[in-house]
């Protein structure tokens, strides 16, 4: 991979953490939607970091809510919908944050599962539904 390559990567994680925050708002029952537009159903604050942000711009006066133009809209909220997303599995034990280097120079941080419990709950509860 090429590191010029590496903005577009990023715009494009932005876009997808953008996007799943808005999809758990209408999961929660807080958005709603048809073929052409979004619009939000209940404004009151979640409690959750990741997800209060994009709902707060939804909310605002005068935001366009067209479908066609929504993730770029909200796409400067990518990186703390992750961040924040990050903290809260921290927060709950599902991840813990591990810092290194790459190259001896480069910092890096990951987030491994603590233990593969999690993940055996997740693939379990997956099954049930499907």
């Amino acid at each position: 991979m090429d590191f010029r390559d590496a903005g577009f990567i990023a715009e494009y994680q932005r876009a997808g953490f953008v996007g799943a925050a808005i999809m758990e708002l209408a999961l929660q029952g807080r958005l709603d939607n048809d073929i052409n537009r979004v619009w939000v159903v209940n404004k009151t604050p979640t409690g959750n970091a990741a997800l209060d942000p994009v709902l707060a711009r939804l909310s605002a006066p005068g935001f366009d809510t067209s479908a066609d133009n929504l993730i770029n809209q909200l796409i400067e909220l990518g990186d703390t919908v992750r961040e924040q997303s990050l903290k809260r599995l921290c927060d709950k034990k599902i991840l813990v944050e591990t810092e290194g280097r790459l190259l001896w120079f480069l910092k890096t941080r990951r987030y491994p599962a603590i233990d593969g419990k999690e993940i055996r709950e997740v693939k379990l509860r997956l099954l049930e539904l499907l």
